[in-house]
This record gives structure tokens, C-alpha cells and sequence, in this order.
């Protein structure tokens, strides 16, 4: 049976981190320590719980992709990669010249590592405009899915609307949602 001369390609979401934090869902009689220690190896994917984040996440799921997290301080994040609790917005990482508004280079090798640069990914921003002018700085190839929005409501509409089809022009899902095929 002959291969087929296009591969599908992989859709790889990009996602927003979120002020709101798992940390603050602990009832404020528990043992702070305990709560840290849970905290500093928790899966990023459980970490943040801002509704755009959780919002984002769903309907990149819904389109079959995978998800990447785009932290202010620690940049490209796997949804299992562990996390510490921390409290820095994006403002502060380019006041304080940290994070991902500083360490370009650590951003390339975090997208390399994770698969955004290889020829057969088609990565797409579901991202705030500050978020994606630095992964634009730092030379990371991503289509702009918000690009032009003019706030929270046009960012969950377009997110709520968007299909496969209209981020990898001649794709259709397969009968199965996580497969992504070339229409011939």
C-alpha cells in the first residue's frame, strides 16, 4: 500500500498561563506547606485556572490539537511539565526584564524541544497581544488567531468559532477529532 505524500500535519495550540492559580482553590486553613510542596511539582496543566486559560484550552481540545502553555515567567510550557506557584504577569516580566520578555533565546530552544519548529506543525495563537509580540520577537513561526481583536469578547468569539479548516487551509478532521487530514 503506497504512503501518503502528505503527511498530516500537527496542530499545536498556543495557550495563555493565567493570574488565577490552583493554589488559590485551597481553603485557607491548610497547611501552607503542604500546599507548596503539592504546588511546586504540579503539572502546568493543572496549575493555571483563569477562565480565558481553561476557555483557550477547551477549544483547542475541541479542535484536536495539542496544547502549549505560554507562561509570562517560564515560557513555553508542556501541559505535564511541573510547575511552582509564582505571581508574575507579563507587565512585570517586561518591567523587570525577565521571564519570557527577556530570555528570547530560551523560548527558541523550548519551542524546538517541543516540537513547534518542525516543518509538519502548524502552531496558532490563542494569545493576548503582549504574549504573542514576544514570541514573535524571538523568532518563533506562529499564525496570530487574535491578531486585531479588540478585547475578551471578540477573543472568545473567534476562539468559540474557529475550525480546523480555517487554521490549516485544506484540512478536515478525520471520524476520529484528534486526526487532521489533507482534503485532496
Amino acid at each position: 500500500m503506497p504512503k501518503n505524500p502528505c503527511p498530516k500535519p500537527r496542530l499545536v495550540v498556543l495557550v495563555p498561563c493565567s493570574g488565577a492559580k490552583a493554589l488559590e482553590h485551597y481553603p485557607a486553613g491548610d497547611d501552607r506547606r503542604t500546599v507548596a510542596t503539592i504546588m511546586a511539582t504540579m503539572p502546568a496543566g493543572e496549575l493555571y485556572t483563569g477562565s480565558f486559560h481553561r476557555y483557550a484550552r477547551h477549544h483547542a481540545e475541541r479542535l484536536g490539537a495539542d496544547v502549549v502553555i505560554v507562561s509570562a515567567l517560564h515560557g513555553l510550557v508542556a501541559l505535564d511539565e511541573p510547575l511552582g506557584a509564582y505571581n508574575r504577569t507579563i507587565v512585570e516580566c517586561e518591567r523587570l526584564e525577565t521571564g519570557l520578555a527577556r530570555n528570547y533565546s530560551l523560548a527558541r530552544a523550548q519551542a524546538r524541544r517541543l516540537g513547534l519548529l518542525d516543518p509538519d506543525t502548524v502552531v496558532v495563537a490563542f494569545l493576548p497581544k503582549r504574549y504573542a509580540h514576544h514570541l514573535a520577537a524571538a523568532g518563533i513561526p506562529f499564525v496570530d488567531h487574535l491578531a486585531g481583536s479588540a478585547g475578551i469578547g471578540e477573543h472568545r468569539n473567534r476562539v468559540a468559532t474557529v475550525t480546523v479548516g480555517d487554521l490549516i487551509p485544506g484540512a478536515e478532521l478525520d471520524e476520529a477529532p484528534q486526526q487532521l487530514a489533507l482534503a485532496v
